[in-house]
């Protein structure tokens, strides 16, 4: 643990820059909105989260061509631990949209760019 907080500081600016690369990419695509933070706040995005109406199709197109994409978590009240009834829109409705995407430090600018290509030619958007 300590040694892994000796390079957060570097970790939190990868993991920024690799968000800020997404929202780059991705800024113009039909259909897609990519996650974002308050401006002004302190935030580490520990995941990359877009949003799409084919949110499953889209994580299995990733997925065939070795990209580690997957759902969000079942939102709270869905949670066998929890199993709360009532209807809960908003959070169906970002579970159903929601996909985390890779957001590794380790991943270069060139498989970001690559991740965002696979996405646009999915979605029919120019490469």
């Amino acid at each position: 643990g300590l040694a892994q907080l000796a390079k957060s500081p570097l970790l939190v600016k990868r993991k920024r820059e690799i968000l800020s690369a997404y929202q780059k990419y991705l800024k113009d695509c039909t259909g897609v909105t990519v996650f974002s933070f308050v401006e002004n706040c302190m935030f580490v995005p520990h995941r990359v989260l877009i949003f799409t109406s084919d949110a499953v199709d889209l994580i299995q197109h990733l997925v065939s061509r070795g990209v580690g994409a997957r759902r969000l978590f079942r939102p709270m009240h869905a949670q066998p631990s929890y199993n709360v009834e009532g209807e809960f829109p908003a959070s169906e409705a970002l579970y159903s949209e929601g996909l985390e995407l890779p957001s590794s430090p380790n991943l270069t600018d060139d498989q970001v760019r690559y991740i965002c290509k696979l996405i646009k030619g999915y979605k029919g958007e120019p490469r």
